[in-house]
């Protein structure tokens, strides 16, 4: 006599929803490993200072896509831009955009007339666990295309330079936060051959 296959199903079924993970927590991975993307955009007008006309406006966009890797890894990439028909005013210089312009220009040159940044950067799992912080270790890639509205002695009106290095990233507390880069310039038509190496530092306190 044939066994019946009804037992046989019954518990091929238990023992497979044994063996899966409960939903729930299929869920939560699913959420932590989906990739996660912000836009902002900015337009005002630039500050009253002598000489430079108040509606001359700035606009800024920038977009970043962050995607969690396998073993607590991550990949962020973003892109920014930056326009303003007039020239840089003291403001814009000192805007908290200039933090995140490429590692390797001097004195905010990123923070031009106008063009196009990017970067992406590849962060290592939290490497100070037990310390009381939270800090991780990249490795990056920029590359900003700089525009100027008009030449100047001579100068180019648009300029790119691109960079590579490693940095780390440290939460100290709820407020402040430390950067540390070391980067090489692997492309540019602008810095000199002696400017191509260089050492980041900033600390940032939010209050």
């Amino acid at each position: 006599m044939k066994p019946s296959l009804v037992p046989i199903l019954a518990l091929a079924a238990c023992t497979g929803a044994l063996a899966a993970p409960p939903s729930h927590d299929r869920d939560r991975d699913r959420d932590r490993n989906a990739p996660a993307f912000d836009f902002s955009a900015t337009a005002y007008p630039q500050s009253n200072l002598p000489g430079l006309p108040g509606t001359t406006p700035t606009t800024r966009l920038a977009a970043t896509l962050t995607q969690t890797l396998p073993r607590d890894w991550m990949v962020r990439a973003s892109v920014n831009t930056h326009y303003t028909p007039g020239e840089v005013s003291l403001q814009d210089s000192l805007a908290p955009a200039a933090s995140t312009a490429l590692r390797l220009m001097a004195h905010r040159d990123a923070l031009r007339d106008g063009g196009l940044g990017s970067n992406v950067e590849l962060y290592s799992p939290d490497i100070c666990l037990g310390a009381g912080r939270h800090c991780r270790a990249l490795l990056y890639y920029d590359r900003n295309a700089l525009r100027y509205n008009r030449a100047t002695n001579g100068q180019l009106r648009s300029r790119n330079v691109g960079s590579a290095g490693i940095g780390v990233r440290m939460k100290i507390d709820r407020n402040s936060s430390m950067q540390l880069d070391l980067g090489r310039v692997v492309r540019s038509d602008i810095m000199p051959d002696d400017a191509r190496s260089r050492v980041t530092l900033r600390y940032g306190y939010a209050w």
